[in-house]
């Protein structure tokens, strides 16, 4: 491979949230809060700053800690999880400090894994709730937790056909999971699909008696502190051994103790995700899948024939995953080295095996799963686009919140925008800047290379708010989509066939779900299906979770054909430096 190539492409392999409740019930034990004996009033005389969370504010009161300041709010206590007592030795009270971080006490000891060189984020700093103490009662405090209201996909638009036939079945008052009678109240008979993704975690609770969806809940990943991306948090994993995989579980336990039902009462939950993601939360070792040949361990195993497939089966109680005391855990399996379970729920969802016509499936994201095939033979590859597209690297660019641009478009050189929630802009999520590069290359206002064509290098988006967008924005873009390119490209050349033959586009994920495919292909960065041969699966990685809790056989298929699979490792083909930079190019070169 071409030298150039491969250190882009290293290059990129480096770059590569739940409404949160005290457990009410008596046997839950693990998910406790910190009581105060009594608040200190301000002292008299002038205006005290605040400490704001999310649409509360409580005054600010000097030696007491953020914990303690949620305690008077109605609704952020219960969004901050924590099993010490405020001890500091849980870890799991991480929140986000996006304005007034001096204003606190330095960081303890103990928050030393959250506030460790190379876990910066680029809107604040990550503090310990319990730790993090009012040092300075002139200054307003801006406190986010992992419940923002961060735009979450939480539902599948694709058909589902799915006979019911769970692994858990009941007789009578009896319960069993496959062939293991169960403890059982006689209670409702639930499961829940579980999509952990890098940035969202999302849970459907499903009826396994009828099939009926009874909930959905979602929240931010709160392993962010950890890294934005899935080679950060196995190089924080590899010095923080299981912070995250407790982090992420404490969330999701006080996540399950606000669904409509009791916690006994769960006794299956299905999980997709991509390869680093499911480990994690499995508790396994995801260092080998950070190094070449960037394996999961249970993919190690099941090449050596030490196990039968790349799926996991544990007891809930492993995880500590407080369900029914015999509830049992399954993880979809893995497709190959990067390509996880997610895409293998894509396979399933989009029946890629049942068609004629080649079939083309794209979940996009800081790592796009690509797949490509038909019922003789499907291509898989993985993509490390990076987290431009969530706003990271563009100077106003800002994951999918509130206030956030997610389309524009040039009328008369003025750029007409919506948000996100119909307020002020605070800058531009990964639809809008799609948006306003389609809208760039309609109107010729930026070159070949990306450049703006008069020379200016920026241009202005909402002037009120001085949100720009510069040369440098379009750069880091362009090196997403263009790994995007490269991938659907190669794939395409090693099935031998052309854009023309594709028979459908199938688009999963939250990021496609909001784009606008027109301007998606005008700047090359999928590739130029027919409009009426692309359909939005939404949620596809729920959805296939969903599909494997409501039948066991289906399990048993996937487990089958995943190792039927042709991985395609990009960086060793050698046509991928050149495609990667011609799909850098506007409109990408064909």
């Amino acid at each position: 491979m071409h030298t150039k190539s491969a250190d882009i492409f290293a290059r990129f392999a480096m770059i590569g949230q739940a409404a949160l409740v005290a457990c009410s019930e008596p046997e839950c034990g693990t998910i406790r809060r910190m009581k105060i004996s009594h608040v200190r009033s301000p002292p008299n005389g002038g205006q005290m700053a605040e400490v704001k969370f999310l649409e509360e504010s409580v005054p600010a009161v000097v030696g007491e800690t953020l914990l303690d300041h949620a305690q008077r709010t109605d609704a952020a206590f219960k969004e901050i999880a924590a099993t010490c007592d405020g001890q500091g030795v849980c870890g799991e009270c991480v929140v986000l400090i996006t304005a007034g971080a001096d204003a606190l006490t330095r960081p303890t000891e103990h928050e030393e894994a959250v506030t460790a060189a190379g876990n910066e984020d680029p809107e604040g700093a990550y503090r310990l709730a319990c730790q993090a103490t009012v040092a300075d009662s002139t200054v307003d405090i801006e406190v986010a937790t992992f419940r923002r209201n961060l735009r979450i996909l939480s539902h599948g638009s694709g058909s589902e056909h799915v006979q019911l036939a769970p692994r858990v079945q009941t007789d009578g008052d009896a319960v069993r999971i496959g062939d293991v009678a169960v403890s059982y109240s006689g209670g409702d008979v639930l499961g829940l699909a579980l999509d952990v993704g890098t940035t969202s975690v999302v849970a459907e609770l499903v009826d396994l008696t009828s099939g009926a969806t009874v909930a959905t809940t979602s929240f931010e990943n709160p392993q962010r502190f950890g890294g934005s991306n899935v080679i950060n948090r196995i190089t924080y994993d590899r010095t923080h051994r299981l912070l995250l995989q407790r982090v992420l579980v404490s969330h999701l336990n006080a996540a399950i103790a606000e669904l409509p039902c009791a916690r006994a009462d769960i006794l299956e939950v299905v999980v997709a995700g991509n390869p680093t993601m499911r480990d994690l939360f499995f508790g396994l070792d995801v260092q080998p899948i950070g190094l070449s040949p960037f394996l999961s361990v249970t993919e190690t195993e099941f090449r050596a024939g030490h196990r039968t497939a790349t799926s996991l089966d544990v007891p809930a109680a492993e995880l500590g995953l407080e369900i029914n005391p015999s509830g049992r855990v399954y993880g979809l399996p893995l497709v190959a080295c990067h390509v996880g379970a997610d895409a293998a729920a894509g396979m399933l969802v989009s029946d890629i095996w049942s068609s004629d016509a080649p079939v083309l499936f794209l979940d996009i994201g800081t790592n796009t799963e690509v797949l490509l095939g038909n019922r003789h033979r499907v291509l898989a590859a993985s993509s490390p686009a990076g987290p431009a597209f969530e706003g990271a690297g563009v100077t106003f660019g800002m994951p999918g919140l509130e206030g956030a641009i997610e389309s524009i478009r040039l009328e008369d050189g003025t750029a007409r925008w919506s948000t996100i929630g119909g307020g002020v802009p605070r800058g531009i999520c990964g639809s809008g800047l799609v948006d306003l590069l389609g809208e760039l290359v309609r109107t010729q206002r930026i070159n070949h290379f990306g450049r703006f064509a008069d020379g200016s290098g920026s241009m202005t988006v909402a002037p009120d708010q001085g949100i720009t967008f510069s040369d440098r924005d379009i750069a880091e873009i362009a090196q997403a989509k263009g790994s995007n390119y490269g991938a659907q490209m190669i794939l395409m050349k090693e099935f031998g066939i052309s854009v023309e033959d594709v028979g459908r586009l199938y688009l999963a994920g939250g990021f496609a779900e909001y784009l606008d495919v027109a301007q998606a292909q005008r700047i090359g960065m999928i590739a130029a299906v027919a409009e009426d041969r692309v359909v939005k699966l939404g949620n596809a990685s729920l959805q296939g979770a969903r599909a494997l809790l409501k039948n066991e056989s289906l399990r048993f298929e996937l487990e089958e054909r995943a190792p039927n699979v042709e991985h395609v490792r990009l960086e060793q083909d050698p046509d991928f430096f050149d495609l990667f930079v011609d799909g850098m190019q506007f409109p990408a070169v064909s």
